[in-house]
């Protein structure tokens, strides 16, 4: 079976490693990238399973980046979360319906990993925790 692969756009190296390894023991193979310019380039050589998106991003917006995704016929389909730590950004990306679901930072460790599996599934159930440092849902 081949694997599934997790884009990760995230500037910050803590979030971004955190991601990681969350995406991981949801089954799936992370991959970081820090800029939207370099995740635009990734995506023209290879399309991911699902793609956790930044939209604060030092170079090309993870507006753009979103929107690029959406109108490209080969990623169009392609699961997509938006994080932000900022309400107003991600009501912006809620009322454009383009992700498949947007979540504000900090996001729930359980809650996000919960809705990666319900996005792509899992290969191994057995794959069982959660980050520390992520913060749980009440």
């Amino acid at each position: 079976m081949k694997p599934r692969i997790a884009l990760i756009v995230e500037d910050d190296p803590d979030t971004g490693e955190l991601l990681e390894i969350l995406l991981g023991t949801a089954g799936l193979v992370p991959f970081l990238v820090e800029t939207g310019g370099n995740a635009l380039s990734l995506m023209t050589a290879s399309v991911p399973d699902l793609v956790v998106l930044d939209l604060d991003l030092p170079d090309v917006s993870g507006g753009d980046v979103l929107r690029a995704i959406r109108t490209n016929p080969r990623s169009a389909e392609i699961p997509v979360i938006v994080t932000t730590g900022y309400s107003r950004m991600a009501q912006r990306v809620i009322d454009s319906r383009e992700a498949d679901l947007v979540m504000v930072k900090p996001v729930a460790c359980d809650v996000l990993k919960r809705k990666v599996i319900e996005l792509v599934g899992r290969d191994d159930d057995r794959k069982q925790g959660c980050v520390p440092g992520l913060p749980q849902a009440n």
